[in-house]
């Protein structure tokens, strides 16, 4: 680990497909800061084993939502339950994705429609269910990613552009 955030203490982090992979690092990334850390996937056993190593390496314990992200209906209701859990959410990480790439010719219409499901649609409708206030950016916020973006801590990030929109689609 390479930083310590104080400032993620007790902050309610949302996850998205959570239970491998980078979803997995970030998850555990969180926990080990003491954030409260919501996660949401289909993958339940791999969710089990990632909460009981966590719980056994003695980070604060994750709380595992099982859900199918294309099914809007059931996201909206996972986040509405967490909500009603920790009352805010603080940070969306929209990670969930399927990266599996195919030649431009295998792609149909119905594989194009799973694509924008698994890949984009619930990212919208994430964010529209967990922040539902717009809110003016402060100079400092912006200089606070350029400091970690100068940091150690982000070595394997290059040629990226980010927003900083307080919400503001």
């Amino acid at each position: 680990m390479f930083a310590t955030y104080p400032s993620l203490r007790d902050r309610v982090i949302v996850v998205t497909g959570g239970s491998t992979g980078i979803g997995e690092a970030i998850v555990e990334a969180c926990a080990v800061q003491r954030a409260r850390v919501a996660f949401l996937d289909i993958q339940d056993e791999e969710a089990e084993r990632l909460i009981a190593r966590l719980v056994t390496a003695g980070t604060t314990r994750p709380a595992y939502y099982h859900c199918d992200l294309t099914d809007i209906v059931a996201l909206q209701r996972s986040v509405q339950q967490i909500l009603d859990r920790f009352q805010t959410v603080d940070v969306l990480v929209n990670n969930a994705g399927n990266d599996t790439r195919h030649s431009i010719a295998d792609v149909t219409s119905e594989s194009w429609d799973q694509s924008i499901a698994v890949n984009l649609k619930h990212q919208f409708f994430m964010a529209q269910a967990v922040i539902p206030l717009k809110r003016i950016i402060l100079p400092e916020e912006v200089a606070r990613l350029v400091l970690f973006l100068a940091a150690d801590d982000s070595s394997a990030i290059t040629n990226q552009s980010y927003v900083i929109d307080g919400g503001w689609v």
